[in-house]
Formats: C-alpha cells, structure tokens, sequence
C-alpha cells in the first residue's frame, strides 16, 4: 500500500510541476525525496512519512500554486483514496506547513526535521546555486548590484547572503550537517569567484 500511494504521489507531482521554471520543479521534488529517505535512515525516522512529505513539500506553495486550497483538496483526496490514514495525513501536512524556510517555524517532528534537511540541501551545492539563478531570472532580478561595495537587496547574488548561507547552521540533523559541508563550500568559492571576476580583479591584478 505505501509502495502505491508513493507512486500515485510521485506520477501527480511530475504531471504538475515537471515543466515548473522556478527551480520548485518535479526533478527537485524528487532529490528532496531521496536525500529525506537517506538522512531518515540513518535518523531512525519513519521512511514513508519522509517521502511522501517529501514529494508534497511544495504542492501548497504560493511560488508556485495558484490555488492552494484547491491543490489539499485534491491531494488529500489521492491519499485517501490509496489508503493513507487521517493521522498520518495529519503528520504529512503538518511538516509541509512547516518545511519553510521563510514561514520560519520548527518541525514538530523528527520526519518534519529530516524533510526540512534535505530540503534546504538542495538548496546549497552546485544545485542550488543553479536554482537560486533560475528563481531569481523566473522573477525578473539582476545578477548583482553593488553600492559603495555593498551587495544590495533583491538580486540573486544578496539572495546567498540573505538566505542560503544561512542554511547550514539551521538543519536539524547530524546526518545533513555533514553533507551540508562540502556543499557550502561550492557555494563559498563560487561567490569568490564570481566576486573576482565581476570586479575584474581575476586579470586586472595579473
């Protein structure tokens, strides 16, 4: 039964957010799902309640849904109809509601906590500075901007520092403080580089 209902999930998902630009896309949906099923494992969480939170931890959100109260409606009738209890749809969706970063609250659970991980991972890394620069062109920002070499707000460059450099201080798990370290270090060199080569200082020192 949980094998089926994972499935149906995963084939609902792919219908609705495959071709989503934003980088809250199926292909993400799913490195959330693996990466949750991975670190559960070795947090002794329930693997299932990971995954299927996994695969809905952005089916609600207003990045990316219109009609959020419609989308529950549909999705809580998918689970019903492949066997899914009401306390463990309660457990589900009380870790999508708190999976956020910007909502800022903490996970209720251990499954919430491990969801929440491998969420803001796929957030760092090579990945997620690929994501950061398809979000911010999906909503129109510039690379960068500087006034008096101070990084200003509402491009994709300050989003690192605003957010995603923040990450890794705020997971819950052992498990993604772990991977997060490699991973923020990618992020770190390529601001580096990137800070380097846009005042040009990677030739003009030379």
């Amino acid at each position: 039964m949980e094998d089926e209902a994972l499935k149906a999930v995963c084939l609902y998902i792919k219908d609705r957010f495959e071709e989503e630009p934003t980088g809250h896309d199926y292909e993400h949906m799913k490195r959330v799902v693996h990466m949750a099923a991975y670190i559960g494992q070795r947090e002794n969480a329930n693997v299932f309640l990971c995954e299927l939170a996994a695969w809905l931890h952005d089916s609600l959100d207003p990045k990316v849904t219109q009609h959020p109260e419609q989308e529950y409606l549909r999705l809580t009738n998918l689970l019903h109809a492949h066997g899914i209890t009401k306390d463990d749809q309660q457990a589900v969706w009380s870790i999508v509601d708190r999976v956020s970063y910007r909502k800022g609250k903490v996970p209720l659970s251990l499954e919430g906590k491990v969801v929440q991980d491998a969420d803001r991972l796929d957030a760092l890394g090579a990945i997620g500075i690929a994501r950061t620069f398809a979000f911010g062109g999906n909503r129109g920002q510039l690379l960068h901007k500087e006034k008096n070499g101070i990084v200003e707000e509402g491009t994709s460059i300050y989003h690192f520092y605003e957010k995603i450099l923040k990450l890794p201080n705020r997971l819950n798990t052992q498990t993604a403080k772990t991977i997060a370290v490699k991973r923020e270090q990618h992020i770190q060199t390529f601001l580096a580089s990137f800070l380097e080569e846009w005042d040009g200082r990677d030739y003009l020192d030379k």
